[in-house]
């Protein structure tokens, strides 16, 4: 949405050539406002225009970027009064002694960002091929799905900021956690595919939350003496939010940054780092392209 708005205001000041969006500064500081201020993420929101959005290097694109993140950053907090999303900086870091489970994490959530990336698209090539459902009605069942969860299960609609303070904060039994999480897949990945405009990022953030305290509830008589069954689950929520991300889209550092600004959590830097790193290279080595490259090739199609 900050794009979009960045482009109409390219087409307001440029009208000799309103069409000429790539690199354009306009949608460049339009998207990282809209990430900053949705995310409470300044830092990440520059990041991401240049990771992820691959725009050019040059000093005036730099400084319309920063001055868009900070403005939007002031915005929210004057203005609105808002906070961080994610309350979760009442924690210490694992320790050193357990950063192979950190990294192990990493790995397997490499492996799990390519399976998203591949579900998502082969999902999308069904969806898009069926003849069931004309055009214009395939928003319907998404939307009657969400209604229905808003019935009984609340938590699982919206961007998922509630539904990762919930299993942060909360003792969740393992089968509820892996209904939750069953749910929260499926339903996110429906909602992208029928062009439900409800954005990928924090879907992939929660997804990622789910997978990380489902990865802490893994058995204690394997990791106790590594520090993982400690009592704190929030690092390796925070830590499976960061490879997730990094995986799917492939931009590490905004994913290490989003996350650290939107929790607080500086202590856990190290191994988010390490996690996200790993996660990024698995992936890159099962050869699976980011997820956002993949949708914008099927739309040229």
């Amino acid at each position: 949405m900050g794009g979009a708005v960045g482009a109409g205001f390219h087409a307001l000041w440029r009208p000799a050539a309103p069409h000429a969006l790539t690199g354009s500064p306009y949608v460049v500081a339009g998207a990282v406002a809209g990430l900053a201020a949705a995310f409470w993420a300044p830092a990440a929101g520059g990041l991401f225009a240049f990771e992820e959005m691959k725009s050019r290097r040059d000093t005036s694109l730099i400084v319309a970027a920063c001055a868009s993140a900070i403005g939007a950053h002031l915005m929210i907090r004057i203005v609105f009064g808002m906070g961080r999303i994610l309350p979760f900086a009442g924690f210490e870091a694992p320790p050193l002694s357990s950063f192979w489970i950190v990294a192990l994490e990493g790995a397997v959530f490499g492996v799990l960002g390519v399976g998203y990336n591949k579900t998502l698209l082969w999902l999308h090539d069904r969806e898009a091929g069926q003849t069931l459902i004309p055009d214009r009605w395939r928003a319907l069942p998404p939307l009657l799905l969400a209604g229905c969860l808003a019935l009984f299960a609340p938590l699982l609609i919206g961007g998922g900021e509630s539904l990762i303070i919930f299993v942060g904060e909360h003792d969740v039994a393992l089968k509820t956690l892996i209904l939750l999480l069953a749910f929260k897949y499926l339903f996110a990945q429906y909602s992208t595919v029928a062009s439900i405009p409800g954005g990928l990022l924090m879907p992939i953030l929660c997804l990622g939350a789910l997978w990380g305290r489902l990865w802490a509830e893994l058995p204690v008589s394997a990791l106790a003496a590594h520090g993982l069954a400690s009592g704190s689950v929030q690092p390796y929520v925070l830590f499976g939010m960061v490879s997730y991300f990094a995986a799917t889209v492939r931009a590490p550092l905004t994913g290490i940054v989003l996350v650290t600004e939107m929790s607080g959590t500086y202590t856990c830097l190290p191994g988010s780092l390490l996690a996200g790193l790993i996660a990024c290279k698995v992936a890159n080595l099962l050869h699976c392209p980011p997820v956002y490259d993949s949708l914008k090739e099927r739309i040229r199609l």
